[in-house]
């Protein structure tokens, strides 16, 4: 799968622009705030209709303005997202879809940005909305399950901040809830079977040292969510929302038998980021049979000059790869794509040489 153009209006701070993208590497350079990540990051928004930086969408609208508009072409398809007044229009190929998870995916994409050591140091949901989000692009109905769990839930915990709880209302949405959350769980399960081994192969190569993950539900899947449930019941009344279930699930990550997020150095931290992300691209391109577009952001900048080769042999069998670099001293651009960003009064100036 490839990006072959991308117009933008009104997004970040390019207020109009379209440019073509070629096969293979592309490196995007420039100084630092002229808009390389955004460009990455509006690549990213059309295949996931949201921002690799957690940016709520009003925030991604150009100053001053009250809309924005991300249109791009892949290999066989036009899609279009229009943000305005907090809705989105989406269109494919001129045609109007409604539901976000009919557009989610179409354009397959990996990013690999410094947002990412929060997979390893940050809360237990950062972790969970990575899986959720490679498990989404996979498995089309593992995001209508996700979606349709979060609705339940909501009104589930809804039920539970009232005074006064009726039992037969409880059993209503429990029935709801407990076929919609073992399937995602036991969807997370089957995804570790294979997707542990290459991040361990992958952290190795990048690091010398051995990774262990642990995936942490909340009920025990060969028991059922049922049980785990009504033994809550009371503790739930209590604090006013569901304790079971994949929204309060963990993942661990051990670092030769210790807790990276507590032991391992910050080295080793970027070096897990980045295997997570690379058995990312792997995975999609073994189930989807489609390479990804990656999107790589500054993260050469992190690593060590030997790391910063062996993550170029490693993304440079991709179709189409995006690297946004300060650095340009630490890459040669013969033989590869270069986007070079630059400002003029404030507005982003692109330069192409393919």
């Amino acid at each position: 799968m490839k990006i072959k153009t991308l117009s933008l209006k009104r997004f970040r701070n390019f207020k109009e622009m379209e440019i073509e993208f070629g096969d293979g590497l592309t490196l995007v350079l420039g100084k630092n705030g002229v808009g390389k990540t955004n460009l990455l990051e509006a690549i990213h928004y059309l295949g996931t209709l949201r921002s690799f930086r957690r940016a709520k969408e009003k925030d991604m609208v150009s100053f001053g303005e009250e809309f924005f508009e991300v249109k791009g072409k892949t290999d066989g398809l036009e899609i279009k997202v229009l943000w305005m007044a907090g809705k989105k229009n989406i269109e494919l190929d001129g045609k109007r879809i409604k539901k976000v998870e009919d557009a989610f995916g179409k354009l397959l994409t990996v990013a690999f940005t410094s947002h990412d050591l929060f997979l390893i140091d940050g809360p237990p949901q950062e972790r969970r909305r990575f899986f959720d989000m490679l498990l989404s692009k996979i498995d089309i109905s593992y995001l209508s399950d996700l979606i349709a769990y979060r609705k339940v839930l909501k009104q589930r915990n809804a039920l539970l901040s009232r005074e006064e709880i009726k039992e037969e209302e409880m059993n209503i949405w429990d029935e709801q809830l407990i076929p919609l959350g073992e399937r995602i769980v036991q969807k997370r399960r089957e995804l570790l079977k294979d997707f542990r081994e290459k991040v361990k192969n992958f952290f190795e190569v990048l690091s010398g040292k051995k990774l262990e993950i642990i995936y942490n539900p909340t009920f025990d899947p060969d028991k059922g969510m049922r049980g785990e449930l009504l033994a809550r019941r009371e503790a739930e009344r209590i604090y006013h929302t569901t304790l079971t279930g994949p929204h309060r699930d963990n993942y661990i990550f051990l670092v030769d038998g210790k807790d990276a997020k507590k032991f391992s150095s910050l080295g080793e931290r970027r070096a897990l980021a980045f295997a997570l992300r690379l058995s990312e691209a792997e995975t999609i391109r073994e189930k989807r049979d489609e390479y990804p577009v990656l999107l790589l952001d500054e993260v050469i900048g992190e690593l060590d000059r030997t790391r910063v080769y062996n993550t170029l042999k490693l993304v440079l069998s991709y179709p189409q790869t995006f690297l946004a670099t300060a650095r340009e001293e630490v890459l040669s651009t013969e033989g590869v794509n270069v986007i070079r960003i630059d400002t003029e009064d404030g507005t982003p100036v692109i330069e192409r040489s393919y």
